[in-house]
């Protein structure tokens, strides 16, 4: 598994070195600019993510609330990080594909 994310970010790295930016938006369907979409996207990841560490805070008996843990709370948790995840994932694809990628080239030289 964790191979398999570095190739992931050795090729994401290796794309956005070599691509150009576009400069152009992504998203302008529901939303009125793509940085709306962005804010958006950006807001239901921090929501997602508070939920999964809320889950997993209770999962390890460090809060008390709920008392009795439920059945599908496992559940919670690992959905709310799936989704987090995957409402990420237009984040960058929109920061990658139309910004692009500018490394600190200065250290370098």
């Amino acid at each position: 598994m964790t191979l398999s994310g570095a190739a992931v970010s050795v090729a994401l790295g290796v794309y956005g070195r070599f691509h150009d930016p576009a400069g152009q938006q992504t998203v302008t369907v529901i939303f009125g600019s793509t940085l709306a979409f962005k804010a958006w996207m950006a807001t239901i990841v921090l929501v997602l993510a508070i939920a999964q560490l809320f889950t997993a805070l209770r999962i390890w008996e460090k809060v008390p609330w709920p008392r009795k843990l439920p059945a599908w709370f496992g559940q919670v948790h690992r959905r709310s990080g799936t989704l987090a995840f995957l409402a990420s994932l237009p984040i960058a694809y929109h920061c990658l594909w139309a910004i692009g990628f500018e490394p600190d080239l200065s250290q370098t030289r």
